[in-house]
């Protein structure tokens, strides 16, 4: 997955906290897997805060966390890069 634009709050998953703007296409190398069972399958993008599901289930967000918004259960105000919501791991998500 390759994110490009305003990273405010870390939103871009760069694992950077600059509110700088990034204007090409950078990959986001934490959503590589070695299991080729387990793609990025959906991408949902908000003002502050991105998520994204892969094939396996697995749930994955990122960016300005106001009012736990990133599902993390952290205090952090921001995160950024791609951290794995563990409490959705007893949710199996299925793709229809």
């Amino acid at each position: 997955m390759y994110t490009f634009g305003s990273n405010t709050g870390g939103k871009l998953g760069l694992g950077k906290n600059s509110s700088g703007e990034i204007r090409v296409p950078t990959l986001v190398e934490d959503l590589i897997f070695s299991d080729d069972a387990n793609r990025i399958y959906d991408v949902c993008c908000a003002n502050s805060f991105t998520m994204a599901l892969t094939t396996g289930g697995q749930a994955f967000s990122w960016g300005t966390n106001l009012y736990g918004a990133l599902g993390l259960g952290k205090q952090a105000t921001s995160v950024n890069k791609p951290t794995l919501i563990q409490t959705l791991l007893q949710y199996q998500a299925h793709i229809v």
